[in-house]
């Protein structure tokens, strides 16, 4: 399966209507999200649905200690998103917000080298700066993979236990949803790996490009 293939594959499993009608049983998101963060001891969290109408994103934010849930209701993938950002919010809370700083920090950073290139034109400066630029780039990527990896592979037997302890469904029923979260997730995995390569790839080639031929 090629990658055009796979993320085809992921938008339209969203549509599956035999699993979506077997969810659409189950509690309103934010239901299911605090039921998740009761499992987890964890109902310090504050739930809140995205105030975006049209959006599905869900997220955790680390400042606000906040879940936003988006608007899912017709995916079955829901339960398994919710608890995604369930396990985000037990996840060591200075790795969290160190990966917030560095997120933010390396956004500004690449607009600062790129200003600093074109400026100062002086190889060994710029080679600095290149080299300080793909450490940054290398090191939140790491972190980032590191928690979204552990949220992704953690939140199938998470959002599993949910609907056994929900009572709604059959374990026929929940054994179907499941078996395509696992699908998804071999998919989807290394497919999150490889984009976040590949954005931190085309920041650190243009920035090469410009330290060389400047």
């Amino acid at each position: 399966m090629n990658l055009l293939q796979k993320i085809k594959y992921l938008k339209e499993i969203q549509n599956k209507e035999e699993l979506n009608s077997l969810t659409a049983k189950l509690p309103e998101n934010e239901e299911v999200c605090k039921e998740i963060l009761k499992m987890l001891d964890n109902t310090s969290v504050a739930v809140e649905k995205n105030q975006v109408e049209d959006s599905s994103t869900s997220l955790y934010l680390v400042i606000n200690n906040k879940i936003l849930i988006g608007n899912m209701k017709q995916s079955f993938v829901r339960i398994q998103t919710i608890a995604h950002e369930c396990i985000h919010s037990i996840q060591n809370r200075k790795t969290l917000l160190f990966h917030f700083f560095l997120a933010n920090a390396v956004q500004f950073y690449f607009i600062f080298s790129l200003l600093l290139c074109f400026w100062l034109k002086q190889e060994m400066v710029t080679g600095i700066i290149f080299a300080s630029f793909v450490f940054v780039s290398l090191t939140l990527f790491l972190v980032r993979y590191s928690l979204e990896k552990d949220a992704m592979l953690r939140a199938k037997d998470l959002a599993k236990r949910y609907m056994e302890q929900e009572g709604t469904l059959t374990q026929i029923e929940i054994e179907k949803i499941t078996e395509e979260y696992t699908k998804m997730n071999k998919i989807g995995v290394p497919l999150y790996r490889d984009c976040l390569i590949g954005k931190m790839l085309w920041k650190t080639v243009l920035l090469l490009v410009i330290v060389l031929f400047l």
